[in-house]
């Protein structure tokens, strides 16, 4: 799939997916629900969290407010955003 393609599923433009691609720019948590869904894998592959594919639901979610929700989420991307995509590209091969 070209970034064009992608992009357009995305509803991004192909610079934006382009800088998502390069680690020039933070992967909003939408675009990788929506990757996740694409390619049947879970986000935690992604983000590099884990190297098993399979989405897994979760069992105990944690409960401090201070790890959980966005903020972690944000951390987390912006730490592995180029690793995240370079997961995607190696998903689409």
């Amino acid at each position: 799939m070209k970034q064009k393609d992608l992009a357009a599923y995305l509803n991004c433009s192909q610079q934006v997916y382009s800088n998502y691609e390069l680690g020039q720019r933070d992967v909003p948590t939408d675009i990788l629900i929506r990757l996740s869904q694409l390619y049947h894998v879970s986000v935690d592959y992604i983000l590099g969290l884990t190297d098993n594919p399979k989405k897994k639901p979760v069992k105990n979610p944690p409960s401090d407010p201070r790890i959980g929700g966005r903020v972690y989420v944000c951390w987390i991307v912006s730490q592995n955003a180029s690793s995240a995509m370079e997961r995607m590209a190696a998903v689409s091969r």
